[in-house]
């Protein structure tokens, strides 16, 4: 392989800063717009040779070492970095940050001095594949956050446009383009953001970020919900046990049972828009369906309402359908063989289906 003058230079540059990231690990807190130290674990495994005759100069401290490696990873990161003009940009920036470390250039230069080892080449092709993949990045970083969220897309290539989704299909040119901050709120959590950058026909891998949004306060919703007697005569109706199902888009995301009161709060949920189903097992009493919308992080208060006996057929209606099915079950007791099949008919409990049963539910009809 043919190394000219200024390409010698730019490995040399390429191979102190390298360098530099094996001997010093650098701070913690590395910004998030650092692609090269990302790569760096896999690159020191790869260019061993190279890093190691670099140690053995004696000729400048990690400290300064890393500086460097740092600051030319800075000074690129205020580039334009394309396939047409990055050797040049990488040259001219690779100069100006070398003068700034002198204690680092002789270093190199006495560890390699004009004799290039092969494996630069291959540095050198790797880098740029980095840098040309146009890391992005989202800020706030991936995490659980309260309240609201705005999410902002950067690359460490200026000039590069942001495909993304949230649908958790791959980001294309095709998809979004981002155009400024994504706003999140806690309905919308968990939220899988993917996305690319593009910028004259190179685009970047997919990078995906994860949040999670949470409300400030409880959230949910609450009420009464009550249910006919059975019996007419009782003194304390027990109103326990009804199921309170809320929906999302046709998914359950929360149940409870109603208190012997008919009192049930549902906590834990999101602001937005949900069907809450009320259904109460034995005597047939009809299911109902409330709709609510939780504008913002509280507790929603429902209406109070009452479950009505009668929905013998279970289509959330009470009509002559039902009458017609009671008719056909009268005189049934539990001593016959049918009476497992039939029982529901007996809204009254008093262990037969007969006329008084037949009009209890006559009165529901239309409820």
């Amino acid at each position: 392989m043919t190394f000219y003058p200024r390409m010698k230079i730019v490995l040399l540059v390429l191979l102190v800063v390298f360098a530099g990231r094996l001997l010093f690990s650098g701070p913690a807190n590395a910004q998030p717009l650092t692609p090269l130290q990302d790569h760096y674990p896999e690159l020191k495994i790869k260019y061993s040779t190279i890093f190691s005759k670099l140690i053995g100069t004696g000729l400048v401290t990690e400290d300064q070492i890393y500086a460097c490696f740092i600051d030319l990873e800075s000074e690129l990161s205020k580039k334009v970095l394309n396939q047409s003009n990055y050797d040049g940009i990488f040259y001219n920036t690779a100069l100006t940050v070398i003068k700034r470390h002198e204690a680092v250039y002789k270093a190199a230069q006495k560890a390699f001095g004009d004799n290039i080892p092969p494996e630069a080449g291959g540095l050198y092709a790797d880098l740029k594949h980095i840098l040309l993949s146009s890391i992005v990045a989202a800020l706030p970083l991936p995490g659980v956050y309260t309240g609201s969220l705005e999410v902002t897309l950067a690359g460490f290539t200026q000039g590069a446009s942001f495909y993304y989704t949230l649908d958790g299909s791959l980001p294309s040119p095709a998809g979004t383009i981002y155009t400024g901050p994504i706003k999140f709120w806690p309905p919308d959590s968990p939220v899988l953001l993917q996305a690319i950058a593009r910028k004259d026909g190179i685009a970047s891998d997919v990078a995906i970020f994860y949040y999670e949004i949470r409300c400030v306060n409880p959230c949910g919703i609450k009420g009464y919900v009550y249910l006919e007697k059975t019996n007419p005569q009782d003194a304390k109706p027990d109103h326990a046990g009804t199921e309170i199902t809320i929906k999302r888009k046709g998914t359950v995301v929360a149940s409870d049972l109603s208190q012997e009161d008919g009192f049930y709060e549902i906590i834990g949920l999101s602001p937005g828009s949900y069907e809450v189903l009320y259904s109460h097992p034995g005597a047939s009493w009809k299911d109902s369906i409330l709709p609510v919308t939780i504008d913002e992080c509280k507790l929603a208060e429902m209406p109070a309402f009452t479950l009505y006996l009668g929905d013998m057929n279970g289509d959330r209606e009470i009509n002559i359908l039902d009458l017609l099915w009671m008719a056909s079950q009268m005189g049934m007791t539990p001593d016959q063989p049918q009476w497992e099949g039939a029982k529901k008919a007996d809204v009254n409990k008093d262990k037969k289906i007969d006329i008084l049963d037949l009009l209890r539910v006559v009165k529901n009809i239309g409820l």
